[in-house]
């Protein structure tokens, strides 16, 4: 007789668990049932109060069900590169590019490619931060990449009008930011510590010097962080002993972020 209830307890106890199984697999394909669109919108939600886990895991969802959703890669390339998981954030990147250029093939629209140069920055971010992955002429490599990316963006923006020209200036600024900062990293070499200050600018000759303010004064003239562009052509001025630019430029960074010298190193990477 114990026996035979311990038979009934141990069936019972399998239903129920088998049950259980079932029916969280079922509503996880139900909740899955919900069109792509619904978890991304739920994820951008999520990124946006700082629940980077929770986003990701909507924008896991999205993907599962719509493979070609280029957005849900780069919005969690973003967060990997947030948390400082360069590797994720490269293989994210790739995928978001894989797919942009399929369906850019089909939807030549303003909204794909603004997506396309933002995905191509995240990269060169990506590549900047990721100290542990540098070889020998990274910083050429990149350079490679931006001036690629800049003569593109130039081609473009000729050929197209209105709202996207505008949109195309300011990422002109943008590619020319970073080819100021990758021209000093790539000048100092080994003596590049992870900052750029008054104290390494030093090494820097007169010629290098202005071929790294001109690419500062265009990212300024488009209006990409152009506090921190006034900003390093005031530190490269300095170093220069050209007191007059050096002035105009501090005084103008200073009228954009009156926090500006605290402020400038922390922004390079941040958009």
């Amino acid at each position: 007789m114990n026996y035979d209830k311990f038979q009934i307890i141990i069936s019972f106890t399998i239903y129920f668990i088998v049950s259980f199984i079932f029916s969280t697999n079922l509503s996880s394909e139900i909740k899955l049932n919900e069109p792509a669109l619904i978890y991304k919108v739920r994820g951008d939600h999520y990124r946006r109060i700082g629940l980077f886990s929770e986003a990701l895991n909507e924008y896991d969802k999205a993907l599962t069900i719509k493979k070609d959703f280029p957005e849900c890669y780069y919005w969690s390339a973003i967060i990997y590169k947030k948390k400082g998981l360069y590797s994720q954030a490269m293989y994210e990147i790739k995928s978001t590019l894989k797919y942009l250029k399929k369906l850019w093939l089909n939807d030549p629209a303003l909204k794909r490619k603004q997506l396309y140069y933002d995905t191509l920055f995240l990269e060169v971010e990506v590549l900047l931060l990721n100290k542990d992955s540098h070889e020998t002429n990274w910083t050429g490599i990149i350079i490679e990449k931006i001036d690629k990316m800049i003569a593109e963006l130039k081609d473009v923006r000729n050929k197209l009008g209105g709202e996207f020209k505008f949109y195309l200036k300011y990422r002109l600024g943008r590619a020319y930011f970073y080819r100021g900062i990758l021209e000093i990293i790539k000048e100092l070499g080994e003596s590049y510590k992870g900052e750029i200050n008054i104290s390494n600018l030093w090494k820097l000759t007169t010629n290098q010097i202005n071929k790294i303010v001109g690419h500062f004064k265009k990212s300024a003239t488009f209006q990409y962080k152009s506090d921190v562009s006034y900003y390093y052509q005031y530190l490269l001025y300095k170093v220069n002993q050209n007191k007059k630019n050096a002035k105009h430029s501090f005084e103008k960074a200073l009228e954009l972020n009156p926090n500006i010298e605290n402020d400038y190193q922390k922004h390079v990477y941040e958009e």
